[in-house]
């Protein structure tokens, strides 16, 4: 309750009485079904020190996902590397959300085992996993998976269902910025299909949306291209993002 009124001042009571806190707030945050109090809570614990990592790892064989999943995000934000053997076999646990807070936590030190768990999730076929460790590979700049993401976004689609799954790889592509990714985003930009036309150019504009998180010189065939095309969503962004790579030209050909 004090702690609404007076966040940093609950905080810094909690640091002091931490010897008898650490475990009561633990318990607290396992069992409060309010989304915005574990917030707190987890707030809190994590300015408290060694005391609560040294609890958190203890709690990590509660049988409770949620409660396993909180310890480990307590080990990763207030923890160290070396606690990480902690954590690596929960990257093979039964629930999922264990396994992406797990995964998480490797790369956040950037850890080895992280990115073969991530090669593993892109190349699985549980489609939830899969755009997960999509997203955390572009989230962390992960340069050692983009072949990986290079292969999701070249894959075939028969049906026209890969669309949905593509445009989180291509977001992700651009996030970590690595120059490979050009040419497969060009020979995707340039595809034709009798099928799917609207699912196919709703992922070009996406391509072109996301030019920005690379560097110029390697986009600016791409963006020259986009400039003739039909699709004006496309020519406009082309226009603007060349306009803002190379503000000088722009003086030039006004």
């Amino acid at each position: 309750f004090w702690g609404r009124f007076d966040r940093e001042g609950a905080v810094r009571l909690a640091r002091v009485l931490r010897l008898y806190l650490a475990s009561p707030l633990l318990d607290a945050l396992s069992d409060t079904p309010d989304a915005n109090l574990r917030k707190f809570f987890l707030h809190v614990l994590g300015n408290m020190g060694g005391e609560v990592i040294s609890e958190a790892i203890r709690r990590l064989n509660d049988n409770r996902w949620y409660v396993v999943r909180n310890m480990i995000y307590l080990l990763r934000e207030y923890g160290r590397k070396e606690y990480l053997k902690h954590v690596r076999p929960f990257t093979r646990d039964k629930n999922k959300r264990v396994r992406i807070e797990a995964l998480k936590t490797l790369l956040h030190y950037g850890d080895r085992e992280g990115t073969s768990c991530l090669k593993a999730y892109l190349k699985g076929d549980d489609p939830e996993l899969m755009e997960q460790a999509t997203t955390l590979s572009g989230t962390y700049r992960v340069k050692d998976v983009v072949p990986d993401l290079i292969e999701l976004l070249e894959k075939k689609d028969v049906i026209g269902s890969e669309t949905y799954h593509k445009i989180p790889v291509i977001r992700a592509l651009a996030q970590i910025g690595d120059t490979r990714a050009i040419e497969p985003l060009k020979r995707l930009y340039t595809s034709k299909s009798l099928f799917f036309r609207s699912a196919l150019n709703e992922l070009k504009v996406e391509i072109f949306k996301t030019l920005k998180g690379y560097p110029a010189d390697a986009v600016r065939p791409l963006l020259e291209l986009g400039l003739k095309s039909k699709n004006m969503e496309v020519a406009s962004i082309s226009e603007k993002l060349l306009s803002e790579l190379y503000p000088s030209e722009d003086k030039e050909s006004g």
